[in-house]
C-alpha cells in the first residue's frame, strides 16, 4: 500500500472506535505511559553521551544535567495521540488493531494541522535515531555544555531549578518537546505521527484532565473534539475508515454508526488486503 500524503491513520480496537465516533472526541493521553520504555528518556541519553565523547564531561556533570532535565520533565505533561502514514500494515494491526479485528481510522491531516486549542497543540513526525549517525538535536550540545558550571562548582544535594538557571534554560526551551518526537529505530516501521500538547503543571483552567484505566494504570488524558462535519461547512475530520484483515463487523453497520453520530455519509469504508488469520 502506498502512503497517502494527506491522511494519517490511527489504528484502534473496535470499543475504542465506537468511543471516538459516539463521543466525537481523541483522546491524547500522557505520553509517558506509552508502550516505550524511553519514552521522553532519549534526548538526555543522546546529550549525554555527545557531552562525555567530544567534550569530555566529567560524571558529576552529567548527573547535574540528567537531575535538572528530570525537574523540568517533572514540571510538564504532555499529552499525544499517534498515527501512522499507512493505512494497512501487518504490525500495526497486531500492535493497535485488536490483531488484526480493530480498525485504522482515517483522520484528513489538513484538519489536525488545522488544531488550535488549546494553545500549542501541533502535529509532526517522529524521528528515528541510529546508534551508528548522530541525531539533529546533538546540534544543541555546544550550547549546554557552556553553560554547565565546572564540577567543583557543583552541589548535588542542592540542585534546583535556581541553582543552575543557564543549563535550565536549555531544557525549558528544548527539553520538552523534542524528548517525544525523537524515537529508537527500533519503533521505526510505524512511521509514527503525533499530535501533542504540553501542559504545565502551573496551567490551570481548560481543557479538563480526565482518567482512565489501561493495564493496572491510571492513565490521564484530554479530549480533542470532532467537529460536526456532516453538513460540509466544516474541514472533514475523518476521510476513511479501514477495517482490520480479522474485522466481520458489515459496511452498513458502520456506516450507520457514522450517520447517527453525525459524520460525513462521504467517509468511505475499506477492507484490509491482508490475509492474516
Amino acid at each position: 500500500m502506498g502512503e497517502k500524503p494527506n491522511i494519517l491513520y490511527h489504528y484502534c480496537s473496535t470499543d475504542s472506535l465506537v468511543e471516538i465516533i459516539k463521543n466525537k472526541c481523541l483522546w491524547l493521553s500522557d505520553v509517558s505511559q506509552s508502550n516505550d520504555a524511553k519514552e521522553g528518556r532519549l534526548a538526555i541519553d543522546l546529550w549525554s553521551k555527545a557531552l562525555k565523547k567530544d567534550y569530555h564531561c566529567t560524571e558529576k556533570q552529567l548527573q547535574l544535567l540528567r537531575r535538572l532535565y528530570d525537574l523540568r520533565m517533572a514540571e510538564i505533561t504532555c499529552f499525544g495521540t499517534c498515527f501512522s502514514k499507512h493505512e494497512d500494515r501487518l504490525s500495526q494491526w497486531r500492535g493497535y488493531g485488536e490483531d488484526g479485528t480493530g480498525f485504522a481510522i482515517g483522520f484528513n491531516k489538513e484538519w489536525l494541522n488545522n488544531q488550535s486549542y488549546p494553545k500549542g497543540m501541533r502535529t509532526a513526525q517522529v524521528e528515528y535515531f541510529r546508534e551508528s549517525a548522530p541525531h539533529r538535536i546533538t546540534l544543541y550540545t555546544p550550547g549546554i555544555e557552556a553553560s554547565l558550571p565546572p564540577e567543583k562548582d557543583i552541589d548535588l544535594d542542592a540542585v534546583s531549578k535556581n541553582s543552575h538557571p543557564g543549563v535550565y534554560a536549555h531544557f525549558q526551551t528544548l527539553g520538552t518537546e523534542i524528548p517525544y518526537y525523537i524515537k529508537s529505530n527500533f519503533f521505526h516501521e510505524e512511521h509514527e505521527h503525533r499530535l501533542m500538547y504540553q501542559r504545565e503543571q502551573e496551567d490551570e483552567g481548560p481543557p479538563t484532565i480526565h482518567y482512565r484505566t489501561s493495564n493496572n494504570r491510571i492513565i490521564p488524558y484530554i479530549e480533542l473534539p470532532l467537529p460536526n462535519d456532516e453538513d460540509g461547512k466544516q474541514i472533514q475530520s475523518i476521510k476513511e475508515i479501514w477495517c482490520g484483515p480479522k474485522n466481520t463487523i458489515p459496511d452498513s453497520t458502520i456506516k450507520g454508526l457514522l450517520g447517527a453520530s453525525g459524520f460525513s455519509p462521504k467517509i468511505k469504508i475499506k477492507r484490509s488486503e491482508g490475509s492474516y488469520r
